[in-house]
């Protein structure tokens, strides 16, 4: 189901993710408040790089991808169209997108690069 998906990517991806958002937290000195708004923006990050991923691997094009597109079907690895749908698989990344900037908006400082981080992982075409 995607729930368990969702899991498996925060452990994967998304840890790697909120792990270096994390660090440049703590290396920035931020507060706790920041820390988990940090925490909460980059967990969205990272199951967003991964929706994208995956939508990527359905609509993409083998030469723009840069690796063979289709492959996650042919292996019958789970991912977000094969579980939920193309459409639904949008729907997820949008509200993981206003996620994205509601965690950044609760921030002091201007996030402006973090944002365009989010932006990033949300309108990749490779």
């Amino acid at each position: 189901d995607s729930a368990s998906l969702e899991r498996l990517h925060a452990l994967r991806t998304g840890a790697r993710l909120r792990a270096s958002v994390r660090m440049g937290a703590i290396a920035a000195g931020a507060d706790a408040g920041s820390r988990a708004a940090l925490d909460r923006f980059a967990d969205a990050l990272g199951l967003a790089f991964q929706v994208r991923d995956d939508l990527l691997d359905v609509e993409g094009e083998s030469e723009t991808l840069g690796k063979t597109a289709g492959k996650d079907a042919a292996r019958s690895k789970p991912t977000f169209p094969a579980l939920i749908g193309i459409e639904a698989s949008r729907a997820r990344l949008d509200a993981l997108a206003a996620q994205m900037r509601d965690a950044l908006s609760a921030l002091p400082v201007d996030a402006s690069a973090l944002a365009a981080l989010g932006r990033m992982a949300i309108e990749r075409d490779r």
